[in-house]
């Protein structure tokens, strides 16, 4: 078995994407990570984030469930002979999910990285973190939080305009979070621009452009977060990044 590919998908609201069939000694899986798709066979049925598609030979992939909404998800494409697994399956929680899909897309992205050693990683982990039955659903409301904020990085977010707008108190919003994701809105948003920030910063954007775009107010602010997420600056992490090439 190996890797073929690993990309980050976002599909454009603009457009109808189409369905891709996967072709003879593959396997394509899609972990949803935001929005809702679903797949031609069964049109009624949506799917959200935390979803894993492992869809192989003369099989479809997904598209949006809603028309003119838009989804995203990782991409791993894998040339195996292996028996076809179990298509539909959940990530168990959303925390583990993020933590991976950042960890793939940088050690990919890597001139240096050891393809056998990625492919082994990710296989071990779908088998380790996903489950056919679908486990604890995240509540609407907080699902829809998450999208947002996901949507929204570049913007402020301050988290009594989010429970506002969830139509829920500061206390009960916190809780929701803490509950099913094990951090504070907080923690989650500071986490998801940092990791948006890698991202950028490893495509090689300006880090002044990529403290902006992350939704930093100020350059200082998001050289202190960097530093104290990954006790590296933007540009040490950048400079690091680009002697690997």
């Amino acid at each position: 078995m190996q890797i073929k590919r690993i990309a980050y998908y976002r599909s454009d609201p603009q457009r109808v994407p189409k369905s891709k069939i996967v072709a003879d000694g593959e396997e394509i899986v899609e972990i949803i990570t935001s929005g809702q798709v679903c797949l031609e066979i069964d049109d009624d049925a949506g799917y959200g984030a935390g979803t894993v598609f492992r869809h192989r030979s003369g099989e479809k992939t997904v598209q949006p469930a809603v028309p003119g909404e838009s989804y995203e998800c990782l991409l791993l494409v894998f040339a195996t002979d292996r028996p076809a697994p179990e298509r539909l399956n959940y990530w168990q929680d959303h925390h583990s999910m993020q933590s991976f899909v950042s960890e793939v897309l940088h050690s990919y992205k890597m001139s240096d990285c050891d393809a056998e050693l990625l492919c082994r990683y990710c296989r071990v982990s779908l088998e380790f973190h996903c489950v056919t039955e679908q486990p604890e659903v995240l509540p609407t409301v907080l699902r829809k939080s998450l999208d947002y904020i996901n949507r929204n990085l570049h913007a402020p977010l301050e988290v009594t305009e989010l429970a506002a707008r969830a139509k829920l108190s500061r206390t009960y919003f916190q809780a929701l979070f803490l509950r099913y994701l094990g951090m504070s809105p907080y923690q989650y948003i500071m986490k998801q621009r940092l990791e948006l920030a890698r991202e950028l910063l490893l495509d090689g954007w300006n880090i002044k452009e990529v403290s902006g775009n992350c939704g930093f107010s100020h350059l200082e602010c998001f050289y202190r977060a960097f530093r104290r997420a990954y006790q590296i600056t933007p540009g040490e992490f950048q400079k690091a990044a680009s002697l690997d090439k």
